[in-house]
């Protein structure tokens, strides 16, 4: 519950603006007061992800209350902080395993930049990502997938990609099912009666 309060006042003043600041009493309905409560990020907010009580925030962003940050923050419950010296763009996804391993996207030029941070340190997975990246996620086995369509090296993904520690793999080679027209997908996620992993495309 505390870590739902806390994500529900941050969906609300993070939208709000880096100059207006939320009311963390227990008043209701929530009331905005500038200069009392939280201090916010100063810039877009494009990602979100979380485990236990730690919420992470990615977009474009330079600082997070007091705290100067490189486009990625987290909150603690009580402060602001930097994940390790950041990523050098704006973080466009986020995905956390079960691990406690943070995966950033983020977009430096014309490529992008998956990352993972272990707590610790930061290792970059794929230093050029070319393409477009819909979604990110991790699945129950701890495998991180990417769905859209991008370029791995010489990997071509048209619908999603597996990474399971050390080798990509295409999802449709797999034979992730498609839900929808033939064409990018947009969403991953598990069928708890085919028990299996089910790509959704666009539908037009």
């Amino acid at each position: 519950m505390k870590f739902i309060k806390t994500l529900l006042i941050y969906t609300l003043f993070l939208s709000c603006g880096n100059d207006r600041k939320v009311d963390t009493t227990n008043r209701s309905p929530w009331v905005f007061y500038p200069g009392k409560g939280l201090s916010g990020v100063d810039g877009d907010v494009y990602a979100l992800a979380s485990i236990d009580s730690i919420l992470y925030v990615g977009g474009k962003l330079k600082y997070a209350g007091q705290a100067r940050v490189e486009h990625l923050a987290q909150w603690d419950g009580r402060v602001w902080s930097a994940v390790g010296e950041g990523c050098s763009g704006p973080v466009y996804h986020l995905a956390v395993d079960s691990q406690k391993n943070v995966f950033a996207l983020s977009l430096n030029g014309i490529f992008h930049r998956l990352q993972k941070w272990n707590g610790s340190q930061w290792q970059i997975l794929i230093d050029s990502l070319y393409g477009s990246v819909n979604k990110m996620g991790v699945d129950r086995h701890n495998n991180l997938w990417l769905a859209g369509n991008y370029r791995i090296d010489s990997l071509m993904v048209e619908s999603a990609a597996f990474w399971n520690g050390s080798v990509w793999t295409e999802a449709e080679g797999s034979g992730l099912p498609i839900i929808g027209n033939q064409g990018q997908v947009f969403e991953v996620f598990y069928d708890e009666e085919q028990a299996k992993m089910v790509g959704v495309t666009k539908v037009l």
